[in-house]
């Protein structure tokens, strides 16, 4: 590094992958494909965590982003002369075994312990498309099926669970969108799209969109 390391603690610099180490023992085992395929599509959004090593005596040990040095070591072993991965952002600090093992663990367990609105999650994917978000279409596909196990495609009846968002009184009726073909997928993509930008109050969901633009249509259909 060119830097001397009590310049780089508290900065966020861009270095070669080649320069750093992974976490000498992560216990995270973590799909590199779908970081890469993230970083492919996204790029890198946010810098990953490296110890100077001044107190361990590991220099440039990465603590958080282990799984995104991989996946950028990878790419570049694929794309050697694609300049995008010759260099990784990097926040440094500067701390002793113990604080690097807290590092380590909380990043790993706030990751597993987060958890998802499966209705939301859908309606998400179904807005910005699954490239580069680590869900496939198939992935998406489960989701949505197994929302229509618990909800079913109608009336869910008095005995039905509440879900997320719901209150006692109210009657879900929940559809599964399936395409033929990309050519329909990206269609719908792009409708979705167009809706947000026709109906822009960041509090409607996507099902208030497409029943406000049928409600402005319904003359058209006349």
């Amino acid at each position: 590094m060119a830097s001397e390391p009590s310049v780089l603690v508290g900065t966020t610099t861009r270095v070669s992958p080649a320069e750093l180490s992974v976490y000498h023992r992560n216990a995270r085992v973590g799909d590199v494909d779908a970081v890469m395929g993230s970083l492919k599509t996204n790029g890198q959004f946010k810098p990953i965590c490296v110890n100077v090593g001044t107190k361990t005596g590991r220099p440039n040990e990465v603590l958080a982003g282990n799984h995104t040095l991989k996946a950028f070591r990878n790419l570049a072993e694929q794309s050697p002369f694609d300049e995008q991965w010759s260099k990784i952002a990097v926040h440094w600090v500067d701390v002793d075994d113990e604080m690097a093992t807290r590092i380590v663990l909380v990043d790993n367990r706030s990751f597993e312990e987060g958890g998802f609105d499966a209705a939301e999650l859908v309606e998400l994917l179904n807005e910005a498309g699954t490239t580069g978000t680590g869900y496939s279409d198939a992935d998406l596909d489960d989701l949505e099926a197994a929302i229509n196990r618990i909800v079913g495609p109608g009336d869910r009846g008095d005995d039905a669970p509440v879900l997320p968002g719901d209150s006692a009184d109210d009657k879900a009726i929940r559809y599964t969108v399936v395409f033929d073909d990309d050519e329909q997928q990206d269609a719908w993509f792009e409708y979705i799209k167009w809706l947000k930008d026709q109906y822009p109050d960041t509090g409607m969901t996507v099902a208030e969109r497409i029943t406000e633009n049928i409600k402005d249509t319904a003359g058209e259909r006349v």
